[in-house]
């Protein structure tokens, strides 16, 4: 039964196919009156968002194509065939729209040929399948967190609005039923509108379908290959700013860092389309980063210069220590570890005012002692040779160092009187008197020859010794040679005291390129926070803006 109803079946169809094509010329346009246009309902249906060439333009879509019209030519009456109300045409046996996509940017579009659907009362249905790539508008202004905005404009080549009237097909919303999810790209909207567009070729115009495709960009990945490795070299190449300056490694990490940030923007110079319009997002971040990190490693340079301006010995001026240690230390926590800096060193040659030193202090009183106890020395030896003239110690100094201070001091001393005057006598004509001098002795004395001479032992010792100058040399020369250590020891420190001032200076210069290291790195740190912030909020709530 059912192969007799099949090959029934067939028959009315093939008896219908045959019927219709007879007669049929498909390169006429169907209509009953030559004036009248026909309508033709157009609905494009997205199937899935391929790739989105941002360099090129290029969007690529897999789209269901459904065209409907009428053609009375192919009308019948299904009680003549057998009850067959519909049946399958190739479609190059029928007259075909030439509707086209407009903004194509390939010669060629991949489509399935498929065959159209005949109904009883003249309708045609073609459903097509087709790999459409055309030219869309791409703004990169906020990209990696951009929007944008396709358009597929179909219409016919050569079919004004007089002859083939366009009209959407279902609702102003178009077809997504059948759309694929992409790992790319959200779709935001997908709205279908009729238009009729005049050209300068033609005085009547043609009419429009037009299909806007409104997609999101998914930030995920750029956020995490792009944005995120440049924050992270940013906040890489601020640390210069905390390395020590005595490493010699704060330039070579603001270059190296410099260095890989290129290297990034070159990606995403590769990425980007070749336009002068607008700056990317993202493009704009990495070359206000690497503004920051070469003004950086400027700064840096300016910073060692400060570091090591303290060898010329120069010392920080009072402003800048007011500003620097007095306020921005204490606002950014910053224990200071600073000596004050000694006054300028004195001159050595023609100097007279005290010395501040200890060792200097303690060198000049041992001279004025040693001075004193010359001095003294030259007294004492006068005192000594003071008998020869035969004058007799007074009685009261003999009471005081005699019988006082020589017990006091434990001294035994062997003292006689001194013997009464003698006078010249006759018979002793030539006699020399007897010295009273307490430096001769009375054996001395006593042991004279016998002929009244003065014995050879006294002769010795009676030889006066002149005042020469040889205590005064000595006492010069000494004086020289403290003189000479005095100098000496003085000019030593003063050496000292120049090293010990310049060593401050260095520690001011130094404390104070730490602490401009540290107002940098607060103030580059907050730059880029800031800066990260304000380019990429406004590309988040722009794209926010955009799917609402």
């Amino acid at each position: 039964i059912c192969e007799s109803t099949t090959s029934y079946g067939s028959d009315h169809e093939y008896r219908l196919v045959r019927d219709l094509t007879k007669s049929y010329n498909k390169q006429v346009k169907p209509s009953l009156h030559s004036n009248q246009a026909l309508n033709i309902s157009y609905g494009v249906a997205l199937a899935q968002i391929i790739d989105l060439d941002e360099k090129n333009q290029i969007i690529t879509t897999n789209c269901w194509i459904n065209q409907m019209w009428t053609d009375p030519k192919l009308s019948w009456d299904p009680r003549k065939y057998g009850n067959v109300t519909a049946i399958n045409l190739p479609y190059d046996t029928v007259w075909l729209p030439d509707i086209v996509l407009y903004n194509s940017a390939h010669i060629t579009d991949e489509s399935v040929s498929t065959n159209v659907i005949v109904d009883y009362n003249g309708t045609i249905m073609w459903l097509q399948m087709v790999i459409l790539k055309s030219s869309c508008e791409v703004d990169v202004k906020y990209f990696p967190f951009d929007t944008q905005h396709c358009v597929l404009e179909f219409a016919s080549w050569t079919y004004d609005a007089n002859s083939v009237n366009l009209v959407t097909l279902g609702s102003e919303s178009g077809d997504v039923t059948n759309y694929k999810n992409s790992t790319e790209w959200e779709l935001v909207s997908y709205l279908q509108e009729r238009q009729e567009v005049s050209f300068s070729c033609c005085p009547v115009p043609y009419v429009f379908i037009k299909n806007h495709i409104r997609i999101k960009r998914r930030p995920l990945f750029y956020v995490f290959n792009m944005v995120f490795p440049c924050i992270l070299i940013t906040m890489v190449a601020l640390l210069g700013f905390y390395m020590p300056a005595d490493s010699g490694e704060k330039i070579a990490m603001g270059i190296t860092t410099l260095l890989s940030m290129t290297v990034f923007l070159m990606i995403v110079a590769d990425k980007m389309p070749p336009t002068s319009e607008d700056l990317p997002l993202v493009g704009l971040y990495y070359g206000i980063t690497m503004t920051i990190v070469s003004c950086a490693t400027g700064m840096t340079v300016f910073v060692l210069n400060i570091h090591h301006k303290g060898a010329r010995g120069r010392e920080v001026p009072r402003l800048l220590k007011c500003i620097f240690f007095g306020v921005i230390s204490r606002i950014l926590f910053i224990s200071l570890d600073i000596e004050e800096a000694t006054p300028e060193p004195r001159d050595a040659r023609g100097h007279k005012g005290t010395t501040k030193g200890m060792v200097s202090l303690y060198y000049g009183i041992t001279i004025a002692i040693v001075s004193f106890a010359t001095v003294m020395t030259v007294f004492v030896l006068n005192i000594h040779y003071k008998g020869s003239r035969g004058r007799q110690v007074p009685k009261l100094l003999k009471k005081i160092c005699f019988g006082f201070i020589a017990k006091l001091l434990f001294l035994s001393l062997d003292m006689d009187d001194p013997p009464p005057d003698h006078k010249h006598a006759a018979g002793t004509k030539g006699m020399q008197p007897v010295p009273t001098n307490d430096y001769y002795s009375r054996y001395d004395i006593d042991r004279r020859p016998e002929n009244g001479g003065i014995s050879p032992r006294f002769t010795r010792k009676f030889t006066p010794t002149p005042s020469t100058p040889s205590g005064d040399n000595t006492e010069r020369q000494f004086l020289r040679v403290l003189q000479k250590v005095y100098q000496t020891i003085e000019k030593n420190e003063i050496r000292l005291e120049d090293q010990d001032r310049k060593d401050a200076i260095k520690i001011e210069w130094q404390q104070l390129a730490l602490v401009i290291d540290r107002l940098l790195l607060v103030i580059f740190v907050v730059f880029t926070i800031a800066i990260t912030l304000a380019l990429i909020l406004p590309g988040y709530y722009a794209q926010s803006k955009d799917i609402e």
